[in-house]
């Protein structure tokens, strides 16, 4: 799942303590606050790169997990066995 670009520019903006006014329409960010933290284009798509990075080991991190009811389950019958199966999806998908 790929990041847009607003997500990106907004993480960008949190990432240096502030804050950015601005939309996207098509391929053209509109900024609304005149872009002050000058975020350029190359550091919106390495951004968003990172950021569906993150989504994508997330997801799969989700998926290899389980549905939590049957996560709950194999604790009940073997924590030990559960403790090793979710320590293989993270070691498989680090942060």
């Amino acid at each position: 799942m790929a990041c847009d670009k607003v997500t990106a520019i907004l993480r960008l903006a949190k990432e240096a303590g502030s804050t950015a006014g601005v939309s996207v329409h098509g391929d053209t960010v509109i900024w609304h606050d005149g872009n002050p933290l000058g975020i350029t284009e190359e550091q919106i798509a390495a951004k968003q790169a990172e950021l569906t990075l993150e989504q994508d080991r997330n997801l799969n991190r989700q998926k290899e997990y389980g549905k939590l009811e049957d996560q709950l389950d194999e604790i009940f019958h073997n924590i030990d066995d559960w403790k090793t199966r979710i320590q293989g999806v993270k070691d498989k998908y680090p942060k």
